[in-house]
Order: C-alpha cells, then sequence, then structure tokens
C-alpha cells in the first residue's frame, strides 16, 4: 500500500517535471542549462520509478516462488500421488 501510493505519487511529480521541462525548454532553448538540469531531475525521478517498480516486480517473483515451494513442502504426500497416477 505504501509502495502503491509512494509509486502515483512519482508518476505524478514525473508528469510535473517533464512538463516544466518542456516549456523550459520552449522558452529558453532545448540545449539551455536550464532544460539540462530540469531534465537531469527528470531523470532522478524516472529512475526512483524504476528502482521501486524492479523491487516490487522481484518481490512478486519470489513470494510466487515460494507459494510454489511451499507446496511441495506442506502437502509433500499430495505431490508423490500426483506423480504416481
Amino acid at each position: 500500500m505504501k509502495d502503491d501510493i509512494q509509486m502515483k505519487t512519482l508518476i505524478k511529480m514525473i508528469d510535473q517535471k517533464r512538463e516544466e521541462m518542456i516549456s523550459i525548454a520552449m522558452e529558453t532553448g532545448f540545449t539551455s542549462s536550464e532544460t539540462i538540469t530540469c531534465s537531469q531531475e527528470l531523470d532522478v525521478l524516472i529512475n526512483k520509478y524504476q528502482t521501486l517498480k524492479l523491487v516490487e516486480n522481484k518481490t512478486g517473483i519470489y513470494q510466487s516462488l515460494l507459494h510454489t515451494l511451499s507446496l511441495f513442502v506442506i502437502q509433500p504426500t499430495w505431490t508423490i500421488n500426483k506423480m504416481k497416477m
């Protein structure tokens, strides 16, 4: 839940920073120091989002793997009986 709120907040911040960068670029040019600085700030936000997403995905994979493994540990006879059929 906390990560979900954090992800939504980051998405909003990324959208706002992107709009700000476009606005600055239109006023000062695409290669101005202001545009470059804003672009770098946007990069930091995107990297944070991707890191959170990666952690979320890895956690999901590990939970799924643990669940699958627990089926074999909790019900070993069921697994053996299934294999014999």
